[in-house]
């Protein structure tokens, strides 16, 4: 009798692993493995209702004409669609990590940011933000320049998009040279033209990481960790290569229509600021030395929060901000260049030959990172940066802040 319990027993117990077949693979973990050892951070799974109209909120700080267009752009995406979307301005100091880390424990703030691609990796890391490129991805209908994406990767994803950028300008007066010799184009000429001279050599703003950056660039100098050489130049206390206020008659909020109402011979600025100041007598030039292999350019992206309940949409809403269209519109208004590698148009070389040299430039090589070599450091590259030129800072302690001892 026991005999025959055991054979009915031995027949359920094969009928059961007959039943779990190869393809039945229960042990299966659905998340494809990631490059990299962090953890990727939790709600990338798409939404369950696809149709998402919202609202969401997009965080950004703008000047005055850029709100105005980005206004319009979004106006038309509502019309489109028919989602709330709802601009809303931010100070800087609301892209702080803090800032982040305080919404985040809330779950409150803007569900989308435009923001500068310095932040996106490190708020990455933390956790605070959405890969822009994850299951229902974004796809502009061109194709972004190469030397844009790499700094937005990590753990096998995009976590920003971006929507512009800005290089940097020399803006400068021919006559004012000695002997009408052409700008230098390496550290030892830039050091015999200001033996040369009584003006000062550069005129800057001291709260710009990268008219800085490109300037310890322009002296051959490399941009996240200049040498002590570079340094001791730019924080020289007798304002010899370094003029940082402009003139007493000038409106200090007005940016001047020309190099002839500085005191100094070559202006330092964004390309945005000079675009439309093309005048007689005036030359502007791109910063960037032919050996260099990383240019200076400040860049703009936007990133979604990891707090938003609506990642399509926002995903949505960015895809149509970094299309050719709106790129285009986007551009004209706030006077950066596009990130969609079709607007670079090769006709255009004669009226605006900075624009094709950057094309080609960005296609191959990646935008310098302002960061000392240590990533997630651009907010205190930047706040060393205004305190070496104005004195709170020297050389010395300047080189501190990257040397191999610190973390």
């Amino acid at each position: 009798m026991k005999r025959k319990n055991y054979w009915f027993l031995f027949a359920i117990l094969l009928l059961s692993l007959t039943s779990l077949s190869p393809g039945n693979d229960f042990t299966h973990n659905p998340r494809r493995d990631l490059p990299g050892d962090e953890p990727v951070p939790p709600r990338q799974q798409p939404e369950t209702v696809e149709d998402n109209l919202g609202p969401i909120q997009v965080g950004v700080s703008l000047s005055h004409d850029e709100w105005e267009q980005l206004s319009e752009l979004n106006d038309t995406f509502i019309e489109t669609t028919g989602a709330e979307v709802e601009l809303v301005p931010l100070d800087p100091e609301d892209l702080t990590i803090e800032a982040f880390m305080s919404n985040r424990a809330l779950n409150e703030g803007p569900d989308v940011y435009l923001m500068d691609s310095h932040f996106i990796k490190t708020l990455a890391k933390n956790g605070y933000l959405l890969p822009a490129d994850a299951f229902q991805g974004i796809v502009t209908d061109g194709e972004i320049l190469n030397g844009l994406m790499p700094p937005l990767a990590w753990n096998g994803y995009h976590w920003g998009m971006p929507f512009d950028i800005n290089p940097y300008m020399l803006v400068w007066e021919p006559d004012k040279l000695p002997d009408a010799m052409p700008l230098p184009d390496e550290r030892k000429a830039w050091q015999e033209l200001h033996d040369k001279v009584e003006l000062p050599v550069f005129f800057m703003n001291a709260e710009d990481p990268y008219a800085f950056g490109a300037v310890v660039q322009l002296l051959d100098g490399e941009p996240g960790r200049p040498d002590a050489e570079v340094l001791n130049w730019l924080s020289d206390r007798e304002g010899t290569w370094v003029l940082l206020e402009r003139d007493t008659e000038m409106d200090a909020n007005e940016p001047p229509d020309n190099a002839a109402q500085l005191e100094a011979l070559v202006e330092i600025t964004a390309y945005s600021e000079v675009r439309n100041r093309q005048q007689e007598g005036i030359d502007t030039a791109l910063i960037l030395n032919s050996h260099a292999e990383q240019p200076v350019i400040h860049t703009r992206s936007f990133a979604i929060a990891a707090h938003t309940a609506s990642p399509s949409l926002s995903r949505k809403w960015i895809t149509y901000m970094t299309s050719k269209e709106s790129q285009r519109a986007w551009t004209a208004a706030a006077g950066t260049l596009p990130v969609v590698s079709e607007l670079y148009d090769p006709g255009a070389v004669r009226t605006d030959p900075w624009r094709l040299h950057m094309h080609n430039l960005l296609e191959q090589k990646e935008a310098a990172t302002l960061d000392f070599g240590r990533e997630g450091s651009f907010p205190d590259y930047a706040k060393s940066v205004s305190q070496l030129l104005m004195g709170e800072m020297d050389a010395e302690q300047f080189t501190e802040r990257y040397s191999d001892e610190q973390p």
